[in-house]
């Protein structure tokens, strides 16, 4: 049997709904497909209604009634609908069984935050190092870490290509490697030294300059908040880039030079490049315990998603 596939690439509101019906309509009255064999699939149930009704629509335009009441017989509906309704069919033969429930996108949602917030609650002390990591990376908004996001999105993709949990150690160091492909070699300069060195050079500087100009007043905050953080080893690569870009007033801008050239190369900082590959690791292993633990409430719950 020869197999032919149509593509159409159509953006919102370009007829998609309206193709799909005309083709139905000709090929069921072409008698070269019975309503009982088509499989038709749409994002959501309302427009999965709407294609049925206006094929039934045609048909009947077309006088073909009885092929139009048999519109019934037809797989129309969302995927999850699609599939469910195929497993309900074949569940002894696929080895399921015929009781199980198919999840609706929002009780998938809610399920799959009810598999995240197991798995952090689990461990507390990968939390805090992951919220640290992400501070230092500056993946954060307000204050609020974004992490959550990455394992949300990396989780959505894995599953959508049927990956193992196992894998994700290797996606993981995969995903840093290439990443650090693009960062120069690491330095074995010590940075955070010679950054604090040069920081307490720049506002011993200024302060000799007598600049209180309110531009070069904020700059020396900067810098002192900067050497803070230093000390306690917190200081965020986001506030690495700060510096090499903030400069004081003209007048003291010869003064903040050092701290600029040191500061640039944070891309060759030791510590960033282990923040990177620990930050990708822990974000892709939360991801594969929250697969697992999510596959372990669908089994004790009889559902099922696709």
């Amino acid at each position: 049997m020869s197999k032919h596939i149509d593509f159409i690439s159509a953006g919102a509101g370009s007829g998609k709904t309206y193709r799909l019906t005309q083709q139905l309509k000709d090929e069921l009255l072409g008698g070269s497909i019975h309503p009982s064999g088509v499989i038709a699939t749409t994002f959501t149930r309302l427009a999965a209604g709407e294609l049925k009704e206006k094929a039934r629509e045609a048909l009947i335009e077309a006088g073909e009634i009885a092929v139009a009441n048999q519109m019934s017989q037809a797989l129309i509906s969302t995927v999850n609908g699609v599939c469910g309704e195929l497993m309900k069919r074949f569940s002894f033969e696929a080895g399921y069984s015929p009781e199980l429930q198919v999840l609706e996108e929002t009780q998938a949602k809610h399920l799959f935050s009810q598999a995240l917030d197991a798995v952090i609650g689990d461990d507390p002390k990968q939390v805090q190092a992951i919220n640290a990591l992400a501070y230092r990376l500056g993946r954060d908004e307000r204050g609020v870490p974004l992490w959550r996001d990455d394992v949300v999105e990396i989780t959505t993709a894995a599953r959508a290509n049927n990956c193992d949990p196992q894998q994700m150690a290797e996606f993981a160091h995969q995903s840093s490697k290439s990443l650090l492909a693009y960062f120069p070699t690491p330095t074995r300069r010590q940075l955070d030294v010679q950054l604090e060195q040069a920081i307490e050079s720049a506002l011993a500087a200024i302060t000799a300059s007598d600049d209180t100009t309110k531009t070069t007043a904020n700059y020396v905050q900067a810098l002192r908040d900067a050497k803070r953080s230093l000390a306690m080893q917190q200081l965020g690569w986001p506030n690495w880039i700060k510096l090499s870009k903030s400069t004081p007033a003209k007048k003291s801008q010869s003064a903040a030079e050092e701290v600029q050239l040191i500061a640039a190369d944070f891309e060759k900082h030791p510590q960033l490049h282990r923040d990177i590959r620990d930050y990708t690791k822990s974000v892709f292993e939360l991801s594969s315990k929250v697969i697992t633990r999510y596959q372990q409430l669908k089994a004790q719950r009889g559902l099922i998603d696709f």
